[in-house]
């Protein structure tokens, strides 16, 4: 997600090479990348317990990404009416299996973030 994000911003920018030449736009990419990464270091170590709160977040947005979200879409674009049984059931399990590692996910990062703030740890 962070290469997209930069890839984005360098094409808004216009860092391309016919545009700005080779070595400027090797520069321009190092720079921004460098400086990024610098943004993040910054904030994993402003916010406490920073790690934790990103267990958390991606223990709910993996799971649904993963393993809901396709299986809806495909639902949605094809239809109820259009889809065997058999498949029906199959993103049924899909999307149930999804759910309930996106509950142990979730279960597990909040006992690791009560822990880390009980003792202490940010």
């Amino acid at each position: 997600m962070l290469v997209s994000a930069n890839l984005e911003l360098e094409l808004a920018l216009g860092v391309m090479a016919g545009i700005i030449g080779r070595k400027r736009e090797f520069l321009w990419r190092f720079v921004m990348r460098t400086v990024t990464m610098g943004i993040l270091l910054a904030i994993s170590i402003a916010i406490p317990y920073f790690g934790q709160v990103i267990d958390l977040v991606s223990a709910i947005s993996t799971t649904v990404v993963f393993f809901m979200v396709p299986v809806l879409c495909y639902v949605k674009l094809v239809g109820w009416r259009n889809i065997r049984v058999y498949e029906l059931v199959l993103c049924f399990i899909i999307v149930a299996i999804g759910a309930v590692a996106c509950v142990w996910g979730l279960i597990d990062a909040i006992k690791a973030l009560k822990k880390a703030i009980h003792d202490g740890h940010g």
